[in-house]
């Protein structure tokens, strides 16, 4: 990223608010892009050695939905929705 694309994502007075829906929950997030960690983090779903998360995604960018992945951040946006369901390694 360069130097211009960073600081244009921390100019004063231009932070933005979004409300995002984790399994019914409201959340105000601020930053532009969310990462699947976050997301099981916010919700409060323990993974560990035998358990992970899946996390499915709706309104997204341009209407998408999907899957979000380890390593693989979406854009957020208001009124976003997110599903968090534990789910045994195989």
């Amino acid at each position: 990223m360069s130097n211009q694309e960073n600081s244009r994502d921390t100019i004063p007075g231009q932070e933005k608010e979004f409300t995002i829906i984790i399994d019914a929950n409201s959340f105000i997030y601020t930053e532009k892009k969310i990462s699947y960690e976050k997301v099981v983090e916010l919700a409060g779903v323990p993974v560990g050695e035998n358990t992970m998360a899946t996390v499915a995604y709706e309104r997204g960018e341009h209407g998408k939905s999907g899957n979000l992945v380890i390593g693989k951040p979406v854009k957020v946006k208001e009124g976003m929705l997110f599903h968090v369901e534990s789910t045994n390694r195989s």
